[in-house]
């Protein structure tokens, strides 16, 4: 019955997530930070999971394990169809550059992290809990939202800004998801070992470079043998949209199942199948990315659902203490030194606006969290996977509730000064 009630409330936010108010309240300034960061999802789930209500258990959680690997694929399929061979082409020479410095930056403050969480958490320095926490926070840390409504003064602008804010966000999601996958073979259990304490010390016993090649490898196999059979299957149903939707969802039910049963991660996995459509000639790529896009919401919504449903909202002092770090590690990078370059290009009285875009934490964060969540057993008296988890969400919080602060105060700046010129 709990568990019943729980796929409702998925049903239900994914049905509410595609109706036309709800997109109409998503195009106002609060509410793309607030919908477009999925804040409801989450506290919707946080709530569903108190004990004091009961509704849905942790342990219950892992039911829903199928449709959570079903929606990462989906969204790893979302992130590949970007990857065009003639990419590269097209990319300015200003993207690249910022691209470069947010990834040197994220590895900077990778080792930040990795010195602020052996102090704070009481890690030794060469336990690999350490290491993962350091590695996954940093991977976290690359790119940022692309949502830009929320930064606008003006209803429909177009400028250099937004499009380096979207470009960035969308090639940041791709290095990110490669990293990702870095760290899911780099510090994956070993098989046979046990779920629990035991677990989380084992993490990175078996460390090998062999190991990252062997995974890598499954994951292309899988996603090419996917692509190809989406893209043959898409040409024989045709113009028929109800026997085209059913190949879709197939093929990405045979991503996150085989990426379950292989052990690889659905997000890479996804990712790199969509890189394998998106380079095959003909009409039906165009047609698969309209149906996922129509769907990115209903499917961020469920992610973000699981999200608050996994997390655990009481982390220990020590924890917060890192997520204190880690926010203030993003604003001295993200806010002051990124968004200095993008708010160079922003239009006249935007600029002060654009220079809090970086700050967002990627939506794709989140997802990576929960995979993080279901493939890593960490159970840690140091922190826990859950733990992680609620950290992650704090940190994209907080950010957000920064770019309200920012917009709400460059809004009254605004206000004062037309007064003292009208006046």
């Amino acid at each position: 019955m709990q568990l019943l009630i729980s796929l409702s409330v998925v049903v239900a936010l994914a049905l509410v997530a595609s109706s036309r108010s709800f997109w109409s309240l998503r195009r106002t300034a609060v509410g793309a930070v607030i919908f477009s960061g999925g804040w409801v999802a989450v506290g919707l789930g946080l709530l569903l999971s108190l004990d004091r209500l009961a509704l849905v258990r942790s342990g219950q959680v892992s039911a829903l394990e199928p449709l959570v690997h079903f929606a990462l694929g989906w969204v790893g399929l979302m992130v590949g169809l970007q990857l065009r061979r003639d990419l590269p082409k097209y990319l300015p020479g200003a993207l690249l550059r910022l691209m470069a410095m947010d990834l040197g930056l994220a590895l900077f403050a990778g080792v930040g992290i990795w010195l602020a969480a052996g102090w704070l958490l009481d890690l030794p320095m060469g336990h690999p809990l350490r290491w993962f926490i350091a590695a996954f926070l940093g991977v976290c840390m690359i790119g940022w939202a692309a949502e830009v409504r929320s930064l606008r003064r003006q209803p429909a602008q177009d400028a250099d800004s937004e499009r380096l804010v979207r470009a960035t966000s969308g090639l940041s999601s791709v290095f990110a998801l490669l990293l990702y996958g870095m760290l899911f073979f780099l510090f994956d259990t070993p098989a046979g070992a046990a779920v629990g304490a035991d677990a989380a010390r084992s993490m990175g016993t078996v460390i090998a470079p062999q190991r990252i090649l062997f995974g890598l490898s499954i994951s292309i196999l899988i996603a090419a043998a996917a692509g190809w059979l989406c893209h043959w299957l898409m040409r024989l149903a045709g113009r028929n949209e109800g026997h085209f939707l059913v190949v879709l969802l197939g093929v990405v039910a045979l991503i996150a199942g085989a990426a379950e049963a292989m052990g690889e991660p659905p997000l890479l996995v996804g990712m790199l199948c969509g890189a394998v459509l998106v380079n095959l000639p003909g009409d039906p790529v165009v047609r698969l990315k309209r149906v996922l896009l129509e769907a990115e919401q209903p499917m961020a919504m469920a992610i973000m659902l699981v999200a608050g449903l996994m997390a655990d909202p009481v982390l220990p002092g020590m924890a917060w203490a890192v997520v204190g770090g880690v926010i203030l590690l993003r604003i001295a990078i993200k806010w002051k030194l990124i968004g200095d370059r993008i708010a160079r290009t922003a239009p006249a009285g935007e600029s002060a606006l654009f220079h809090l875009a970086p700050l967002r934490q990627h939506p794709l964060a989140m997802a990576m969290a929960v995979g993080m969540v279901i493939t890593h057993p960490i159970d840690h008296a140091a922190v826990t996977g859950r733990e992680l988890l609620m950290m992650v969400i704090a940190i994209g919080l907080v950010c957000d509730l920064v770019i309200l602060l920012g917009k709400w105060r460059g809004a009254t700046a605004t206000e004062q000064d037309s007064g003292g010129l009208v006046g």
